[in-house]
């Protein structure tokens, strides 16, 4: 297998924190995941393909690839090269004060397309991770990322209503919290349905109807970033798995390798 290539670093826009991906998946595959927040990102090589919002996707170079939060989606190359893209991650909060700042409208913005063709926007994020590795002039880098989202907003709606039959509504949130808040303990099914007042069957159901994962798949994805972030952090790989609450190192391991594409160690040492 080739190795994954990992370059990661964190700004400050005008909004908020952005964080910056630069990578190269050679023959990555990445199971169903999805994010608290957005990913808006280039291809700079190669293609990438991927199942969202139950569309079969195929981005290549030259094309702008999005995800929306809590959105599942997963990866695959479409190319002997694999795929190079350049990612920027950022939050909900960042995307409202953007499109508020822009656009004097608050509601919270969606991003119709996972693949988009827009050579303007896929050039201004390229421009825009250019600027934050090599530039110390804040205001060049701060218009810069301005002009991107003003480029986002051209491709963006109201987000679609789905008809769904199993529904948490706002025990979603609660449900969400209980997880992250025990992020590194063996929680169990039980312990979940009732926090939001189900049986676990009705749970379990009404969990993947909202979210397009089970609870064990947004458990296993949340400990993964929780793992990420401590080696952000600087721990080491062996410490940031314990605090995990992984069995072990190799088990942490596995789960990079499923939802990032890379080994802890790799993020370990690419972080700029």
């Amino acid at each position: 297998m080739n190795k994954a290539h990992i370059l990661l670093r964190d700004t400050v826009s005008p909004y908020g924190p952005v964080n910056i991906m630069q990578a190269h998946m050679p023959d990555t595959r990445f199971s169903r995941h999805s994010h608290d927040g957005f990913g808006i990102g280039v291809i700079t090589a190669g293609a990438l393909s991927f199942c969202y919002r139950g569309e079969n996707l195929t981005a290549f170079k030259g094309l702008v690839n999005t995800v929306n939060p809590d959105e599942p989606h997963d990866g695959r190359p479409a190319a002997a090269y694999g795929w190079a893209y350049r990612m920027l991650y950022f939050s909900e909060a960042v995307f409202r004060n953007a499109f508020h700042d822009i656009s004097g409208k608050t509601k919270t913005p969606y991003i119709l397309n996972g693949v988009i063709n827009d050579p303007k926007l896929a050039g201004e994020i390229f421009r825009f991770t250019e600027l934050t590795a090599s530039t110390h002039e804040t205001l060049e880098a701060d218009s810069a990322f301005c002009i991107l989202m003003s480029s986002v907003m051209a491709h963006i709606d109201k987000k679609p209503q789905e008809s769904r039959t199993y529904r948490l509504g706002g025990k979603l949130r609660k449900v969400k919290d209980c997880i992250n808040e025990r992020i590194n303990e063996n929680i169990t099914g039980k312990e979940l349905a009732e926090t939001a007042g189900l049986s676990l069957y009705h749970f379990i159901r009404s969990f993947k109807a909202d979210t397009g994962l089970t609870p064990h798949e947004y458990s296993s994805v949340r400990r993964a970033i929780y793992a990420r972030n401590l080696l952000l952090k600087g721990m080491t790989p062996a410490e940031a798995a314990s605090e995990a609450g992984y069995s072990d190192q190799s088990h942490m391991t596995r789960r990079f390798r499923q939802f990032f594409g890379a080994t802890p160690k790799i993020f370990s040492k690419n972080i700029l």
